[in-house]
């Protein structure tokens, strides 16, 4: 797992223009071939949530941002007051997160995070970027060598096999690789379902529990 980040921006023919782009990239070479300069955060793990995040010498734009974050990704008032190094593995990477987005990164790469969080924590991370990162200039890649967590959180897949992109766009329909939901889909089909692909479990549900009224 690593969170990396640049303070350039990415290339939106390769990366896409909407705010999260998933990458699918088995070898893990792709985002070095194709970003500038990433770099890893300094950290000092004795410093409070806090001080850290430097919330005292912020202007008040920025603070705003800062309490959203830190409230909808539940960092407590009690856990701002914690020393990095007492926190919870999964709440030290939330931290991370809000770091890079407060700091002059303008591109933030989060590789395999899902390791540290439950399926619904790590959707509602991206619910929570996505809801507050509206009107800031901030690209995030997420890059996973599980399908199943890339598409149904993020807006651009790209997928790569031998170092190459097989695929890049937001057409769900177009993927060279299924997820699990899909091929879920595919089973249904064949026993006279008439049903879409879908991203998210409940979307599909529904459309489930439409097919049987019919």
């Amino acid at each position: 797992m690593e969170i990396e980040y640049s303070r350039f921006e990415v290339n939106p023919e390769i990366f896409g223009e909407k705010l999260i782009t998933g990458v699918y990239d088995l070898d893990g070479n792709f985002i070095y071939r194709n970003l500038y300069r990433l770099e890893k955060l300094k950290i000092n793990n004795m410093l409070t949530v806090r001080s850290f995040l430097l919330l005292s010498s912020m202007n008040k734009k920025k603070y705003t941002l800062a309490k959203n974050l830190l409230n909808d990704l539940e960092i407590t008032p009690q856990m701002r007051r914690k020393k990095l190094v007492n926190l919870a593995f999964g709440d030290y990477i939330k931290v991370l997160i809000i770091k890079m987005i407060l700091n002059s990164s303008k591109t933030i790469v989060l590789k395999n995070i899902e390791i540290s969080f439950t399926s619904k924590e790590l959707t509602n991370i991206f619910h929570v970027l996505r809801r507050n990162l509206k009107n800031y200039p901030k690209k995030i890649i997420y890059i996973s060598k599980n399908i199943n967590c890339i598409i149904p959180n993020t807006d651009y897949y790209i997928i790569t096999k031998d170092n190459k992109v097989v695929y890049s766009g937001d057409d769900i329909n177009s993927l060279p690789v299924k997820t699990e939901l899909m091929e879920i889909v595919d089973l249904a089909n064949k026993k006279g379902a008439k049903l879409k692909y879908y991203k998210d479990v409940n979307d599909l549900l529904k459309a489930i529990y439409k097919n049987v009224e019919k």
